[in-house]
């Protein structure tokens, strides 16, 4: 019977611990406080395609890719003199540089503890994630596919429903246009001066109305192609504002439009153009839904990081059945059927607010009327005063 001394014990632990070591999984360094590797195991050894036995007594820069050697070097000292300890699960993702030259990834994490004579030991796992790399690659491709294939399915669906919808909603304005080119052809002599006028003024608003709904078509399907980009600049959002609800007032004697502003609007970077559109579709719709008239109520304020924007109206509101569809192209709510419109005007309002990274929310009551919420970041890039080119 072999029986165990305190000395049998201690060897037999060594060996435990060094067979744990060279097996382990995960690739494992000792550095000491000099930053020099004082053991290295068989698994860091392949990641880095060393001999074995030869990473002992080399600098851990050895091991960082060439390029960020002198930065490195500065942080492991830094770590060597302030040591904590960093899990896997939020480990370092790096690029380290194999014995060959070549680069391979690597995730570290850290690890120490300070020895009887008070020096640091610091113990380095290192994972090479390759594969997890190409893995994520591929995961990223694949989604990136599938958006692609979304878009192009919905790009799809918006053409084969603005072919049917150009059937549908050209045909009232081009009979109209064919019935007075038709009596001006055939009664243009019969015809008063008045009468004449009228025609063709039936026929201007026609055309016009036609070309606003190709624009909006147009609109459309370049943003669901990526063809739209912001062209920022900084504004005032406050005159902005008055000129853009002013334009309504002095056409509308039905609503009264109130505008409340508060905050530093002096100076916002945004695509003017596109906030222009944006504005002009929901106070338009904020119009155009309130057939009865009443009260619409426009806010504008800046806080720390968003300009919020809020339009309310009293109008018919929106069916509970309908709010889920609200931003689908061509659609349009059902208690909205004897009010001209084609669905198009809010999906592209939204689009062009995504290019600002804005949102876009919309509540709404059937019979009481809705408020269409805006929240569009703000953008800091250089300031204001450095955008002005000097004369």
């Amino acid at each position: 019977m072999i029986q165990l001394t305190p000395e049998n014990e201690h060897n037999e632990q060594a060996e435990l611990f060094r067979k744990l070591f060279e097996t382990a999984a995960e690739g494992i360094l000792l550095i000491n406080q000099n930053g020099t590797i004082t053991l290295a195991n068989r698994r860091v050894e392949r990641i880095f395609r060393y001999p074995s036995g030869t990473l002992t007594g080399q600098s851990i820069d050895v091991l960082v890719e060439e390029s960020r050697r002198t930065v490195h070097s500065h942080h492991i000292r830094h770590y060597l003199n302030n040591p904590s300890h960093r899990p896997m699960g939020i480990g370092l993702e790096l690029s380290g540089q194999c014995a060959d030259g070549t680069l391979v990834p690597v995730e570290i994490s850290l690890t120490y503890t300070t020895t009887a004579n008070g020096h640091t030991v610091v113990m380095a796992l290192v994972n090479e994630i390759s594969k997890r790399r190409e893995f994520e690659q591929q995961r990223e491709l694949a989604a990136k596919l599938h958006m692609e294939l979304e878009k192009a399915h919905e790009l799809q669906s918006i053409q084969s429903n603005l072919v049917s919808l150009i059937a549908r909603k050209f045909r009232d304005p081009l009979a109209v246009i064919q019935m007075s080119a038709d009596t001006l052809r055939l009664h243009f002599n019969q015809l008063s001066s008045e009468e004449r006028t009228a025609e063709f003024a039936q026929i201007s608003e026609q055309i016009a109305s036609l070309a606003e709904m190709l624009d909006d078509f147009l609109k459309l399907t370049r943003a669901h192609e990526g063809k739209h980009s912001p062209s920022l600049a900084y504004h005032n959002l406050g005159e902005f504002f008055a000129r853009i609800l002013d334009a309504f007032t002095s056409n509308d004697q039905l609503h009264t439009i109130e505008l409340n502003a508060s905050g530093d609007l002096s100076n916002v970077m945004v695509d003017i153009d596109m906030l222009e559109h944006i504005i002009t579709e929901v106070v338009t719709n904020a119009v155009k839904f309130s057939p009865s008239g009443g009260s619409i109520k426009v806010t504008i304020e800046r806080a720390v990081n968003e300009i919020n924007i809020s339009v309310r109206d009293e109008g018919i509101g929106i069916p509970i059945i309908d709010r889920g569809h609200l931003i689908q192209p061509f659609f349009r709510a059902s208690n909205t059927q004897d009010i001209p419109g084609v669905g198009l005007g809010l999906v592209i309002a939204r689009n062009y607010l995504r290019l600002h990274g804005g949102i876009l929310r919309i509540d709404s009551q059937e019979g009481v009327g809705t408020t269409v919420n805006i929240s569009l970041p703000i953008i800091r890039l250089t300031p204001p005063q450095e955008l002005v080119t000097p004369s």
